[in-house]
């Protein structure tokens, strides 16, 4: 059995099961002329390595989560709130007519939702994931109406309206708002299609994207009031 143990005590069974370098520390350490001294200096070098370079690692680490925490300000304070906005309605612009008036429910064929809707060049459509109306545009549009028009009349006049464009446009930085309206009383029957394009004062706000916007829905409310009037007169 003596014959099956090395230098070290240990079986070849033993060894095919031990990592290579604990023998090489084991050969260095019989060694003569002092291997085992040169072994701790290369050790301690080794460490001293590591240890350096995990200092380097943290203090990289902990530059990067303050770039990262103070990004937001870094880029002007980019903010991932959802906005919503309402329209502007002037009270002053409430009409009173010479007819009732009932307002049926509205249609939406323009390709918005509650999103402001943007058009690009080229015709690219883009929704604002960040900056929302209130409520659908068709019932957005619908409730700003019924508060603008009252009536005292016997005549009843109903009214149908169909949402063609409530959008931005912004290569001609204008709020765009198209209603093809449809009257109905005692049999007759009248097509109003009105059109509004109002400039947006600064690009930068959506505020004034809304602003704009409010004057397009008081611009079309006043051609459907004069309409109105005259649908009514007719006989």
């Amino acid at each position: 059995m003596s014959g099956l143990v090395d230098a070290a005590g240990i079986t070849p069974a033993i060894r095919f099961f031990l990592p290579s370098f604990f023998f090489a520390k084991k050969k260095r350490g019989l060694t003569k002329g002092g291997g085992g001294g040169i072994l701790k200096e290369k050790q301690k070098k080794q460490y001293k390595v590591k240890r350096v370079k995990r200092r380097l690692t943290e203090k990289i680490l902990g530059l990067m989560l303050i770039v990262l925490s103070g990004s937001g300000c870094i880029f002007g304070g980019i903010s991932n709130e959802v906005r919503s906005y309402d329209l502007e309605r002037d009270l002053k612009r409430e009409s009173v007519l010479p007819c009732r008036i009932n307002f049926a429910l509205f249609r939406n064929l323009s390709g918005s939702d509650r999103r402001f809707l943007e058009r690009h060049k080229a015709g690219r459509m883009q929704a604002d994931e960040f900056n929302r109306w209130i409520l659908d545009p068709e019932l957005l549009l619908e409730r700003y109406f019924r508060g603008n028009f009252r009536g005292t009349g016997k005549e009843l006049v109903r009214v149908r309206g169909v949402i063609t464009s409530f959008e931005i446009d912004m290569e001609r930085k204008e709020a765009v708002l198209e209603i093809d309206f449809m009257l109905f009383c005692d049999g007759r029957s009248c097509r109003v299609l009105c059109r509004s394009r109002q400039k947006i004062g600064d690009m930068d706000r959506k505020e004034s994207f809304v602003r704009a916007m409010s004057r397009c829905a008081a611009d079309i409310s006043d051609q459907l009031k004069r309409r109105l009037i005259g649908f009514s007169e007719e006989k």
